[in-house]
């Protein structure tokens, strides 16, 4: 049975041209979300392009990750090496945070690029990232690890200086090609955590997200909602509305809209003072 004209449909892209892969790429990003997923394993298996194949593979594995294994099943044995190769790295990243340091310090030379590039952005502890800053397999990594190694020294003296390392995370990870989405709700989840463990610099945590408002960078839509879901900060909700009644680009008005959601949703509390 052809999966196309359900997906499309699901998708709101009825009569959509899906012999274009372009196309057939941004259904296949919807339906990632659909709780049924058979339609879209029908179209993985029977997909004409290889390399889309792949990418909607790559991208199920943080889409659904208890069925991982059965999604890799799905694409011919010749085209399973990259996507088995990254799932083996996710299977790593997984348990990193409860991985002893010095077994990921021994285990380095032995990552992938990728695995590295994430775990430079997903840790905040210093002997990982000195270990990365001399030992990285890339330059990049070697950098970057750099740059996160001062920031978290630094961030150990000042909170708002640690908030924002945190944010630098969560922007990185939202400007991969495929967004990791356990780095990111990680980086959200310390962010919430050390403005509950830091009350006293309120004030600064309020200006340092409002200033995050314009331009909007990538990971602010997220994060400003996760955040206020739970915090509902006055002082945030008037700047987004201040925004909002005056945006310094059309393209933000959505967005701004769906941050003062966050605000209003029913069973979040009252506000704290």
């Amino acid at each position: 049975m052809n999966p196309w004209p359900y997906l499309a449909e699901r998708a709101q892209m009825s009569g959509a041209d899906t012999s274009d892969e372009h196309v057939r790429w941004r259904i296949y990003q919807k339906a990632l979300y659909d709780a049924d997923r058979e339609p879209l394993r029908e179209a993985v298996r029977t997909e004409a392009d290889p390399s889309l194949a792949i990418t909607v593979v790559l991208a199920a594995f943080t889409h659904d990750w208890e069925g991982r294994h059965t999604w890799l099943e799905l694409l011919p044995e010749k085209y399973r090496a990259y996507p088995a190769q990254r799932l083996a790295d996710l299977e790593t990243l997984e348990p990193f945070e409860a991985t002893p340091h010095h077994v990921v310090i021994d285990n380095l030379a032995s990552w992938t690029d990728w695995l590295q590039r994430r775990v430079v952005i997903a840790t905040f502890e210093p002997a990982v990232l000195q270990a990365l800053a001399t030992d990285g397999r890339t330059k990049r990594v070697r950098s970057t690890a750099g740059q996160r190694l001062t920031a978290v020294q630094a961030a150990h003296r000042d909170p708002l200086t640690a908030l924002r390392a945190i944010i630098r995370t969560i922007q990185q990870t939202c400007n991969e090609t495929l967004v990791d989405a356990t780095v990111l709700e990680t980086g959200m989840e310390r962010a919430l955590d050390l403005i509950h463990r830091q009350p006293t610099h309120r004030h600064r945590f309020e200006s340092e997200l409002s200033s995050l408002l314009n331009p909007i960078e990538a990971g602010t839509s997220d994060l400003i909602p996760y955040l206020m879901h739970e915090l509902r900060w006055p002082a945030v909700q008037t700047a987004i509305t201040n925004h909002l009644a005056a945006p310094a680009n059309v393209s933000y008005v959505r967005q701004y809209e769906a941050m003062l959601d966050a605000f209003t949703e029913a069973g979040r509390g009252e506000p704290t003072s």
